[in-house]
């Protein structure tokens, strides 16, 4: 039913569903080499046109 509503475009408020990520990143930049060592986990949500994600690093 949550996701018949958020395919419908309508307002779906996220403590009415689930949603966690996670991302490894890259990057070329030596200030930045603990980014690729680091595991980031994330909660998200649906908005009408977009995702939204927070991520949050493990170390």
């Amino acid at each position: 039913a949550v996701m018949a509503r958020v395919a419908a475009g309508e307002a779906v408020d996220p403590s009415e569903y689930y949603m966690r990520t996670h991302a490894r990143l890259e990057t070329g930049d030596a200030r930045y080499e603990w980014v690729n060592r680091t595991l980031f986990v994330g909660t998200g949500q649906r908005l009408k046109r977009a995702v939204s994600i927070d991520l949050f690093a493990l170390r």
